[in-house]
């Protein structure tokens, strides 16, 4: 395998043309740039730790396996947190169909949360998910409004009404 350093001065989407092309050990560089932080992300939702990394690992070969209908326009990073969105819904489907993990295993928020009140923790964990995943996007992630709006295909108005929904909801709770 040739030495990588020279690449990794290009862009996401410079990257993703290369490996489309057959330069396929470039994903290595890919992984490495955002691998943190959509491992971060995925770690906000209420995922016990390994299945996070489980859940990391199915992203990553999910975004390898679909980077020919990737659509180049500097969003890579947003388009893997729409992959890691979908494969956390997904780990949730099947253990509510299993009934396997007992909620405590599951109701510790993570490190990267910076969420130190436990009490802040529980009443986003009460959260409708939608709430949850708007508020974890603006507040921890800061997000702009349209980031979030492409990754999960609201309306920028829709976002501001959820949110405020949700915040006034947090107020009532505490």
């Amino acid at each position: 395998m040739q030495d990588l350093e020279q690449y990794k001065s290009l862009s996401d989407d410079e990257l993703v043309l290369l490996i489309r092309k057959g330069r396929r050990e470039l994903f290595e560089i890919l992984f490495d740039r955002h691998s943190g932080r959509v491992f971060a992300h995925i770690l906000s939702r209420p995922v016990p730790y390994e299945d996070a990394k489980d859940i990391l690992q199915e992203v990553f070969i999910k975004a390898f396996d679909s980077l020919a209908g990737y659509v180049s326009k500097g969003k890579f990073f947003c388009w893997l947190l729409v992959i890691a969105r979908n494969k956390a819904m997904d780990y949730w489907r099947a253990k509510s169909r299993s009934k396997t993990v007992p909620d405590s295993e599951c109701a510790e928020p993570s490190v990267e949360m910076d969420l130190s009140d436990s009490r802040v923790s529980e009443i986003l964990v009460s959260l409708p998910e939608k709430e949850r995943e708007v508020l974890l996007y603006r507040f921890v992630e800061d997000f702009s409004y349209e980031e979030i709006a492409e990754l999960t295909g609201m309306t920028v108005k829709s976002l501001r009404n959820l949110v405020s929904r949700a915040l006034r909801r947090l107020s009532d709770e505490n």
